[in-house]
């Protein structure tokens, strides 16, 4: 039985707990920075320099800055 072939409704719930950002001309340069949940549902913005609280996780995943990677966690 392989997982990741069954119909969608079959696979349950995920929730989505991270986001990776990537800005540059290239996957292979540029700059990576990332946005993860907090067990008390907040959302937190990292970068190299500096960790802030995100208002609205909606209004930074439409900037400029590119979604590389989206983490989800299945719900049990």
């Amino acid at each position: 039985d392989d997982y990741c072939n069954q119909p969608w409704d079959k696979l349950g719930k995920f929730n989505l707990i991270g986001v990776v950002l990537h800005k540059g001309q290239r996957i292979e340069s540029g700059h990576y920075t990332a946005i993860t949940k907090r067990i008390d549902g907040s959302w937190w913005y990292c970068n190299d320099s500096e960790i802030q609280l995100v208002a609205e996780l909606e209004h930074v995943l439409s900037s400029k800055k590119q979604v590389a990677i989206l983490l989800y966690e299945k719900e049990y």
